[in-house]
């Protein structure tokens, strides 16, 4: 085994000594695996910092309890469920996305944290724009590619609602498209 000397900052070098101590490894083990990382992530054309957004990501939606569907099979799935119960079905989306907001608030504590959250989180985001626009009570969100059908926009508007609602925000207007919602919002005093 070859050695290496490596200069970093000191609250670092202490950071890992403590990691390496409170997990019972060795210092040169977590430098090891954490570089191993750092190069097969380079070899993948991915950046570190991208590999960091995703991993809290993928804790996210494991904390929301998301599962990954394809969207072609969502769309069906809930062309389906609409046609059999819908305003029940639109109902769970509201209260779901109720839910999520709810979660999302222990990372985002305003709207404007998470629309923060957003922007820093872009490329990880499975649509083609998310975006949320806030100039003093109003709130404006646009979401394209979010699906492929006019039900799931809807859909997915109905859960963006209850959503804002969580941020203590109600919808003024909503319009949705194949694959594009628009949401204004003021927020509730």
């Amino acid at each position: 085994m070859g050695r290496v000397n490596v200069s970093l900052k000191n609250d670092l070098i202490k950071a890992i000594e403590d990691y390496a101590s409170r997990n019972g490894r060795t210092v040169s083990a977590v430098m090891g695996e954490a570089v191993s990382i750092f190069l097969e992530s380079q070899e993948s054309g991915i950046r570190p910092e991208d590999v960091v957004r995703s991993f809290r990501v993928l804790l996210i939606l494991k904390e929301i309890d998301s599962v990954p569907v394809p969207s072609t099979l969502l769309d069906a799935m809930i062309h389906s469920s609409l046609e059999a119960s819908g305003d029940k079905i639109i109902q769970k989306w509201r209260e779901k996305g109720v839910i999520i907001g709810n979660i999302l608030r222990k990372y985002a504590k305003t709207l404007p944290d998470f629309a923060r959250f957003i922007t820093e989180y872009r490329e990880q985001i499975p649509a083609n724009v998310f975006s949320i626009e806030i100039e003093g009570d109003e709130a404006t969100v646009i979401i394209s590619g979010a699906g492929y059908s006019t039900d799931a926009a809807r859909c997915t508007a109905e859960g963006l609602s209850g959503f804002l609602a969580s941020y203590g925000y109600g919808a003024d207007s909503t319009e949705f498209s194949e694959g594009f919602v628009k949401i204004v919002a003021t927020r509730i005093s």
